[in-house]
């Protein structure tokens, strides 16, 4: 099967998951895994952000949308709004796993990108994640890079794993899902290129692992750490 004949099959794959069987896996629909986050505190405006139900009532997102903040809220797709707190967050990562008691929703499986596999972002219309705002739109992955960057503060040189992706992605999409068509989690989208309109960046979801098992053990909220203004 050709690149465009894969990406064609996954956008129907994606878009017949939606509405399956309430016995179907847990892991098949990326849409009823997608979340809005609004985060307020340190800024001016709240701060939005997309996250991916990767746990009971654990969520995966950016670093950059939540640190510092005091209020954090996750919408579901069926309208429920849901108080987070950090549970595990990686400054240089620009990586974060909420926890919200009470999210029940279907948690997606991690998995490692293989080499050439069809894959989507999930993104959703002005951070919504209701009404059918929520789209699985095919992507290329382009190439496993290694990114030389600072932390969410602009401080810094540190190396991040990524995926480099042929996708465009606004405001507002970070801490979308990269999946592939059998619905699992590949990656979470952190950054979009601010030179070509159509590169952005994403976190192999293996490196929230640390992150997803600090989350799982349970506890205190983590440390906090300063506001990414």
């Amino acid at each position: 099967m050709t690149r465009a004949g894969g990406l064609a099959a996954l956008a129907a794959a994606l878009a017949g998951i939606v509405g399956c069987r309430a016995d179907s896996p847990p892991n098949t629909d990326p849409a009823a895994s997608t979340v809005a986050i609004s985060a307020t505190g340190c800024r001016l405006q709240p701060n939005r952000a997309l996250g991916m139900v990767a746990g009971d009532g654990l969520v995966v997102t950016v670093a950059h949308a939540v640190a510092g903040e005091d209020d954090i809220v996750v919408t579901t797709p069926d309208g429920r709004t849901v108080p987070a707190e950090i549970a595990a967050i990686d400054t240089d990562l620009d990586a974060a796993v909420l926890r919200a008691p009470g999210l029940d929703l279907p948690s997606m499986a991690p998995r490692a990108y293989a080499e050439g596999e069809p894959s989507a972002l999930m993104t959703a219309e002005e951070g919504t994640v209701d009404d059918g705002t929520i789209r699985a739109t095919p992507v290329e992955v382009r190439r496993r890079v290694t990114v030389r960057t600072s932390d969410i503060y602009r401080q810094g040189t540190h190396l991040r794993p990524g995926l480099e992706l042929t996708a465009t992605v606004v405001a507002g999409d970070s801490g979308g899902g990269l999946v592939g068509a059998d619905g699992d989690l590949l990656g979470v989208v952190w950054a979009a290129s601010r030179s070509t309109t159509d590169r952005a960046w994403a976190t192999p979801i293996e490196a929230y692992r640390p992150l997803l098992d600090a989350a799982r053990a349970g506890g205190a909220a983590a440390r906090p750490v300063p506001c990414a203004r």
